[in-house]
């Protein structure tokens, strides 16, 4: 079959795939006001409570809109997640030696601009503890992945001399992990009052040395400077 030269110059690319490039551009759009509304709505009525309707109406979208893009909770809940999992990992260091530690207080740090984030964390690791729930396993691995993390950096620290303490790499991994989640929930109650970061620090300077926690902190604004970056240009 003869077709119709394009009207398009040479080098140009046809309408219809710059249309196709605004269709997916607004799609993206879509999608990212939906996953932020879904943000909002775990955080505050959690998984099981949460309803396809006050997403869309948050959203802006029809809810026959939303399950085109998230054809169910499990998805839409899913998509949240990696959104935030996506924001903390530019802070992430590989698990050696102080660069953990500054990790852990750039995520914290940025964590206080994100104060929808932490309610969901807050809400959703409480929730998930049955195995049943579509994110039991998630958090599952999510702590002991964490646990890991630290107890090698404690155990790397406690070797090069950097750091003591009567209790294991592993307890100290453990009791870290609380100390975050503990914080960030009385946080929520008084963002005034709670210094999630300073005090967190100030545990860090209770195991490691001076010279230690100099680099900890030196490692830290770097981390921070990556993070704030990120969170500025990052979809709303």
């Amino acid at each position: 079959m003869v077709t119709a030269a394009p009207t398009t110059s040479p080098g140009t690319a046809p309408a219809r795939a710059g249309g196709s490039r605004g269709r997916y551009a607004k799609s993206e759009d879509v999608q990212q006001r939906i996953v932020g509304a879904a943000t909002e709505v775990f955080g505050v009525s959690g998984y099981h409570a949460a309803t396809f309707k006050e997403v869309s109406r948050r959203a802006g979208v029809s809810e026959r809109g939303l399950a085109y893009h998230f054809p169910t909770k499990e998805a839409l809940l899913a998509a949240v997640v990696d959104r935030h999992e996506r924001w903390r990992s530019v802070m992430v260091l590989p698990a050696t030696g102080l660069g953990a530690f500054a990790a852990v207080l750039a995520v914290v740090g940025a964590d206080a601009g994100l104060p929808g984030i932490v309610t969901l964390h807050s809400l959703l690791s409480g929730e998930a503890t049955p195995v049943d729930h579509p994110l039991h396993e998630h958090y599952r691995s999510r702590y002991l992945d964490l646990r890991t993390y630290l107890a090698r950096a404690f155990a790397a620290a406690q070797a090069e001399g950097q750091a003591a303490s009567v209790l294991s790499p592993e307890d100290l991994a453990a009791g870290m992990i609380a100390l975050l989640d503990g914080l960030q929930l009385q946080w929520l109650y008084d963002q005034q009052a709670i210094d999630v970061v300073r005090i967190v620090e100030g545990h860090l300077a209770a195991v490691f040395t001076p010279t230690a926690m100099e680099s900890i902190r030196a490692l830290c604004g770097e981390l921070m400077a990556a993070a704030e970056q990120r969170i500025r240009t990052a979809p709303a």
